[in-house]
């Protein structure tokens, strides 16, 4: 039985790990999602926190007015026919705890925000974007282990324990490892695995997926290596799908803003947050900025 929950615990132990894993990575990747946008001058009744993490969880949420708790942003679902333009005539809010419900809405009495074009959540794509990162950075775990360990140890089923003990001291870094009067080296057998390193390569290809996930977003990053090949067209192309993925949210965005005023007589605003308002910086040319806030050209001649 000892072996056995031994066993239970190692297997119970390295699944936690690969949760935890997965869940660090989702949660940075969701984290930077619902904070890409600003919004301003919104009643004191609404939390924009609140408003980004549905549209990241659900693709959408509506904006309305309760007689009782004033301005509000809540879920909701289609209810009634859907107009020539694929728009809800109808819907019913709800929120997430259950506590609150309120009768059917008509749409001129609520507007709906979309967190894209497509009208579709991110939680989906960011969940496929964690699946591969996750995936990539247990196999550089494994491979980094493999070169601490490239052995495979056969033995008598009577000293598997306490090889387990004395490679737990190797695995420990301990400086001396100590064996014991009954140890038998002559039935031991010890086989190489010979596991190669590919660790680098799949952190190359672990960052490429990141990378990836943030272009997908509209987070500007350094999605192609080797910068000193890299054409500035090249440069220009992929900062262009960064803005064009990026806009998708803030134009729809935008829009339910106007709309939110026009009919509520508020004075909302959505901006992009100063830390992604990029994009004067990345049609800067390609070159060497100096503290002096002066700046090479791709010639190296400088510039004022």
């Amino acid at each position: 039985m000892g072996g056995r929950n031994h066993s239970l615990n190692h297997f119970s132990s390295i699944a936690d790990r690969n949760s935890s894993t997965w869940i660090f990575y989702y949660n940075l990747l969701k984290s930077i999602a619902i904070n890409m946008f600003e919004w301003k001058n919104l009643p004191d009744t609404i939390d924009p926190r609140y408003v980004e993490l549905i549209l990241f969880e659900l693709g959408s949420c509506a904006f309305f007015n309760d007689i009782a708790m004033g301005d509000m942003v809540l879920p909701f679902t289609y209810q009634g026919i859907i107009d020539h333009q694929h728009n809800p005539t109808e819907i019913r809010v709800y929120s997430s705890n259950g506590r609150y419900s309120a009768p059917k809405i008509n749409n001129v009495d609520a507007i709906c925000i979309w967190d894209n074009f497509l009208r579709e959540t991110k939680h989906n794509a960011i969940c496929i974007f964690t699946d591969r990162i996750w995936n990539i950075s247990m196999a550089i775990d494994t491979n980094v282990n493999a070169q601490k360990t490239p052995i495979l140890v056969l033995c008598d089923e009577t000293q598997k324990l306490s090889l387990k003990n004395i490679y737990a001291q190797y695995e420990g870094n301990e400086p001396v490892i100590f064996g014991y009067n009954g140890l038998d080296p002559n039935s031991l057998q010890v086989l190489k695995t010979d596991a190669p390193v590919v660790f680098d390569k799949l952190a190359d290809l672990k960052n490429y997926y990141f990378s990836e996930a943030l272009t997908y977003l509209g987070v500007n990053n350094n999605l192609i290596d080797k910068k000193e090949r890299v054409l500035q067209a090249e440069v220009d192309s992929n900062n262009d799908f960064i803005l064009l993925n990026r806009n998708t949210s803030l134009i729809m965005r935008q829009q339910a803003a106007e709309k939110i005023n026009q009919l509520f007589g508020t004075n909302i605003e959505v901006e992009e947050r100063e830390l992604f308002n990029i994009t004067d910086s990345i049609r800067m040319p390609a070159g060497q900025l100096h503290l002096d806030g002066t700046m090479d050209d791709a010639h190296g001649s400088g510039k004022e």
